[in-house]
């Protein structure tokens, strides 16, 4: 399962095996809303220069008003 969340189960000759489900905070690597936290932390890192702009965070810090400030306090109040 993909999407805001992420989990998977497996049934096994009858045994189920589960993996991930723990939800944002302890989780979810392969969720949208971890997605776009990489993301904005891949930005804000390109602000304070220690890592190569890409053209993934140059598109992403128009989106979040620009600006160190606003950057933080956009992603300080986001919801996943």
């Amino acid at each position: 399962i993909a999407g805001t969340g992420s989990a998977g189960l497996a049934l096994v000759e009858g045994e189920r095996h589960w993996i991930g489900g723990f939800g944002f905070w302890l989780g979810d690597q392969g969720s949208g809303a971890i997605m776009g936290r990489g993301a904005l932390r891949r930005a804000a890192l390109s602000l304070d220069n220690p890592t190569p702009p890409s053209p993934r965070p140059a598109d992403i810090l128009p989106e979040s008003h620009q600006g160190r400030d606003r950057l933080a306090d956009g992603a300080r109040h986001a919801l996943p």
